[in-house]
């Protein structure tokens, strides 16, 4: 989600669930917010996209009202940027008691803490291998699920405020 920067890792994040499709139910589906179809002739290479291409759904653009009833509809938030100055989306999904599987690289790690599944994103077999172990374990599901609920507790836009305007007080 997001939009179509090449930093959001939208090919290795298509090409790691569709190399977990042999292993999920067959009703699982990825849905993609903002696919940049400039990939379709690189992804349409992969033999995993003839097999499974049909449970890839590219929605376009969300606005961020809608945000929430996505992704309470979902079962996991793949979010597997290369590098992202915050990455709400993480802090979104758990508020939502989504649980998360995000990159181990930039900001991520730091917004997650120990409540998401880290990947390296420049491993699509990283990220399908997290994927089939996240969701063909409701316990897992649920384990992470409860440690985004509290982190995401963490994090709040008056807090944040407090913390900045503590900063330029201190500078005073």
């Amino acid at each position: 989600m997001g939009n179509t920067d090449p930093k959001k890792n939208s090919y290795k994040t298509v090409l790691g669930f569709l190399k977990a499709c042999s292993s999920l139910n067959e009703e699982c589906m990825l849905v993609v917010a903002d696919l940049n179809t400039d990939l379709l002739p690189q992804l349409t290479k992969e033999p995993e996209w003839v097999k499974y291409a049909n449970r890839v759904v590219s929605i376009g653009y969300v606005r961020n009202q809608d945000m929430p009833t996505i992704l309470n509809l979902s079962e996991a938030l793949l979010y597997t940027s290369f590098r992202e100055s915050f990455g709400l989306p993480i802090i979104e999904a758990m508020a939502c008691g989504i649980p998360v599987i995000t990159s181990n690289t930039s900001s991520m790690p730091e917004i997650a803490g120990t409540a998401a599944i880290q990947v390296n994103p420049e491993s699509s077999d990283e990220i399908a291998s997290a994927l089939v172990n996240l969701l063909s374990s409701p316990e897992l599901c649920k384990e992470y699920a409860q440690l985004g609920l509290q982190r995401a507790k963490e994090f709040s836009w008056i807090s944040s405020a407090q913390k900045t305007l503590a900063i330029y007080n201190e500078c005073v």
